[in-house]
């Protein structure tokens, strides 16, 4: 998971560390709504518990200097982010497909 990721890299969370992702909504969790979400008890503003507020959390944890930056999905653009993102999408493809077989 990326949290563990993150405490290898900057164990001491001096560093500043850019998490490109296409998930937009992550980055929005992460940059904007966390901060309101962890003083109300992890309720959302229309008053349902945010989902995924475990993975959040573990987030948080290994928060220090970090920003996550919203990237394009599926473009055929050249520049590094959308490399990055289209390797990073294999594997994560890959392991969402073996949870939903193996899944009873």
């Amino acid at each position: 998971m990326a949290h563990r990721k993150f405490n290898l890299v900057d164990p001491n969370k001096e560093k500043m560390l850019y998490i490109y992702s296409d998930a937009e909504l992550l980055v929005n969790s992460m940059n904007d709504w966390t901060m309101n979400w962890l003083p109300n008890g992890w309720i959302t503003t229309s008053v349902p518990p945010v989902k995924n507020a475990d993975l959040l959390k573990l987030l948080l944890q290994s928060w220090g200097n970090k920003r996550f930056e919203h990237v394009n999905a599926q473009t055929e653009e050249l520049n590094w982010k959308a490399c990055w993102n289209r390797l990073a999408g294999y594997p994560a493809r890959n392991a969402a497909l073996m949870a939903f077989h193996n899944h009873p």
